[in-house]
């Protein structure tokens, strides 16, 4: 028997000998993985698992040179990234719901034929691993793109991928095959050879004329923000050494307006100004028209009358009213009495308009058709057009008084027989603006009925021009910054690199506001000064009650004034959204005031200290939420804007009612 034990006991220590040895192993196999992604984080791997197996076949033949990331081809990037993972900035390495799909399909067929595997996981195969399939690859697979998402920014793992990706029988890399098969290198690569150039890597990827590629081989395309921020670098480190002006004013010529407006937002003034000067003149206009307020009347100081007279005259009408408050008045009367009378006219109708108004954002381009004629009388007069306005989605129909009648989509009228009249084919009920109408409400109505375009009409029902959403997401993205900057007490957006007076004069109201309020809460602290002396428990413990009250009452104060600004309340229900608010309250200063209660006294064993503790911390949460909800009531009915400034009057309050009401109770029960 004793021989039988120690026999069992001599194989469980082998078995666990041999478990644990394994087990090193495993360990340190992905420490050699981990070690490995760490040092290819920022150095440039020599070769990879495919590439050497690919050199063991007879005859092989290995194509590969590095690009890099900045040289790469935007438009190589976006195809890329659509045809083999249209997700990728936005998971983590595994795309669950295309796994989910592809097991869903593999089941049905009763064999593999689906795959669902991301960037960061073929990088993975790539680098280490075979091609082979089997549970346990890839299940090292995913540990290693587990490493690598935790390790690499998806712009390094991006840019491993296209120069390490097979494209073809032995090329690796984007360089290579744009030289193997187009001929050319990868940072020229664009139009349709970028379009063709996912489809060597996956079977999947859209044919190069299809709709999906549009987006990546227009010749305007924007770049993303790394690639702007690498042509930053250049454009700084250009001016820095003083190269050759003409190749750097051949690098803005190539960029879109918008870039070039976020370069020139993003340095300082004197480099501002001398990239200013290499821009061609006959672009002025449409990149003063991208650039930040701030930005352009620095631009426009540094311009001369004549200069700025021919900028203008490139602009239309509702675009030179967008700049026109800007622009010295010698200039705008010029300008006008350059324009055609029809466009003089637009001009003047846009200028009427009310900033934050539907007319002031609204388009002047668009397209009408008259409700009697037939759908293929309209196809024959949109061929006529050079192109069509942007954001076009739908004509407007109107009756022989241009008053608008409807709205013809365009899938519509592709899909509708041609011989119908377009009373028949349009749509009678469509979103109809006044150009008196709120911008937000605008904004509001493009958000509920997915818009893309709508029509604007006057008194009479007379379309007068469309608002389409371009505009609209400008003006809720400048309505989104000025909330930022009015809930942090700026009156108005600056310049970064604005000079300090400026920047003073802006700032410096709300700094005065709460130097006041900070003094008051001094001076509340002050009236306790005797009992804070008996228990300086006190002292430490009063700002986590004020601090914890500030950020609570903040929190309220955000819901408030973006539900304001939605228009999502009514003055029928203040008083129940006052009630809401202070159970919400209410529950929290029960939850958080129990538990700081519970941390007073393990910290300084004082029952009454922590019941103190915990009673204050309710009220002041309490406090918090009225005022929450009274500030930005109370500004929005002086007609005011209820963000500005609403986080210093919050923050003043909850502070010196923390103070008062937590030093109150010490004093009335501690001391």
């Amino acid at each position: 028997m004793a021989k039988h034990v120690g026999g069992l006991l001599r194989a469980w220590t082998i078995f666990c000998y041999a478990l644990g040895s394994l087990v090193a192993l495993a360990v340190a196999l992905q420490l050699w993985f981990f070690a490995h992604i760490a040092y290819w984080s920022f150095a440039n791997p020599a070769s990879t698992a495919f590439m050497n197996r690919t050199l063991e076949k007879p005859g092989a033949r290995l194509r590969h040179s590095w690009a890099p990331y900045g040289r790469i081809s935007p438009h190589l990037k976006r195809a890329v990234i659509a045809a083999e993972d249209a997700k990728f900035l936005a998971h983590e390495g595994f795309d669950w719901e295309a796994i989910h799909k592809a097991m869903l399909k593999n089941e049905q067929k009763g064999r593999v034929v689906a795959g669902a595997s991301t960037i960061t996981q073929q990088l993975a195969k790539n680098l280490f691993l075979s091609s082979q399939r089997s549970w346990a690859r890839k299940a090292q697979e995913a540990a290693i793109t587990w490493m690598m998402e935790r390790t690499m920014s998806k712009r390094r793992i991006l840019e491993l991928y296209l120069n390490f990706a097979e494209w073809g029988e032995g090329v690796f890399g984007a360089e290579a095959a744009a030289r193997h098969h187009f001929g050319r290198q990868s940072c020229p690569v664009r139009d349709a050879t970028s379009a063709a150039a996912p489809r060597l890597t996956s079977s999947s990827a859209p044919a190069p004329s299809s709709p999906a590629w549009e987006a990546f081989i227009s010749p305007d395309a924007r770049l993303e923000l790394e690639d702007l921020q690498q042509s930053l670098r250049e454009v700084q480190q250009s001016l820095a050494e003083k190269r050759d002006p003409a190749a750097l004013r051949a690098r803005l010529d190539a960029l879109h307006p918008a870039d070039v407006a976020y370069i020139l937002e993003a340095l300082p003034p004197d480099e501002r100004l001398a990239l200013w000067d290499l821009v061609k003149a006959d672009r002025d206009g449409e990149i003063l028209i991208e650039v930040s307020d701030a930005v352009r009347e620095s631009l426009i100081e540094a311009m001369d009358s004549k200069e700025l007279v021919a900028a203008a005259e490139t602009l239309e009408a509702d675009e030179l009213a967008d700049i026109a408050a800007d622009l010295p008045p010698a200039v705008i009367a010029e300008v006008v009495q350059a324009l055609p009378a029809e466009e003089r006219e637009r001009l003047r109708a846009a200028l009427s308009f009310p900033e934050g108004s539907v007319g002031a954002l609204m388009d002047f381009d668009h397209v009408s058709v008259r409700e009697d004629v037939t759908l293929e009388a309209v196809t024959r007069y949109l061929r006529r057009l050079d192109e069509l306005p942007d954001h076009t989605d739908q004509l407007f129909v109107v009756d022989r008084d241009r008053r608008l009648r409807g709205t013809l989509p365009l899938p519509r009228l592709i899909v509708s027989d041609l011989d119908l009249e377009v009373t028949r084919a349009m749509v009678p009920e469509s979103v109809r603006l006044s150009p008196q109408d709120p911008a937000e409400e605008a904004a509001n109505a493009f958000e509920r009925y997915d818009l893309v375009s709508a029509a604007v009409v006057d008194a009479d029902a007379r379309l007068i021009g469309r608002l389409t959403v371009d505009a609209v997401v400008d003006y809720i993205r400048a309505r989104s910054a000025e909330s930022q900057l009015a809930e942090a007490g700026l009156r108005e957006p600056e310049d970064v690199f604005a000079p300090v007076l400026d920047s003073f004069k802006n700032r410096w109201a709300w700094l005065a506001v709460n130097l006041v309020t900070a003094f008051i809460a001094s001076r509340v602290i002050s009236m306790f000064e005797d009992s804070i002396a008996e228990l300086v428990a006190l002292a430490a413990l009063m700002p986590i009650v004020a601090g914890i009250g500030g950020n609570s009452g903040n929190q309220t104060t955000t819901m408030i004034v973006r539900a304001l600004a939605l228009g999502q309340i009514q003055a029928p229900y203040w008083s129940r959204l006052v009630a809401k608010e202070i159970g919400v309250a209410l529950l929290n200063g029960v939850v958080w005031g129990t538990l700081l209660g519970l941390i007073a006294y393990a910290f300084y064993g004082n029952v009454a200290l922590g019941g103190v503790m915990a009673l204050a911390m309710m009220l002041n949460l309490m406090l918090a939420a009225m005022m929450g909800v009274a500030i930005p009531l109370a500004r929005e009915r002086f007609g005011r804007d209820p963000a500005l400034g609403s986080s210093v009057l919050i923050t003043a309050c909850t502070d010196s009612g923390g103070f008062f009401i937590f030093l109150g109770l010490a004093t009335l029960f501690l001391v």
